[in-house]
């Protein structure tokens, strides 16, 4: 009778040591699909922030030429208003010396004095 009931007790202590195998086997998967998620959490947050990079990093280069393209538009810019001014100062310029020139023709045709009754006159 008491090896029946030993080999009964180790029957159950085979038994619970069998229910806590899969209880552990089962928690193990458990795991192991959480690690899995997690790494996948993990690179899905890594390959987000490399994108944010990426995305900031066209954003800077995109801002970089919008600057050099509005430099070289006021470049541009004040170049046109230099070249206007010169040429505004060149007309000036030809302009006062066509009248000086007319001044100078006229004072040059024009009697310098009244001169008066022709000597030779009776």
């Amino acid at each position: 009778a008491r090896a029946a009931e030993e080999a009964k007790a180790a029957e159950e202590a085979a038994w619970r040591a069998e229910q806590e195998a899969r209880a552990a086997e089962a928690a193990a998967a458990v795991r192991a699909e959480e690690e899995e998620a997690a790494a996948t959490e993990l690179a899905e947050a890594e390959a987000a922030l490399l994108l944010q990079g990426a995305a900031r990093g066209v954003q800077a280069r995109n801002e970089a030429t919008r600057r050099r393209a509005q430099k070289a538009r006021d470049d541009a810019e004040r170049r046109m208003k230099s070249a206007k001014a010169r040429l505004a100062a060149q007309q000036a310029a030809i302009a006062a010396g066509r009248t000086a020139g007319r001044a100078t023709t006229d004072a040059r045709s024009a009697p310098a004095t009244d001169p008066g009754p022709p000597r030779h006159a009776p």
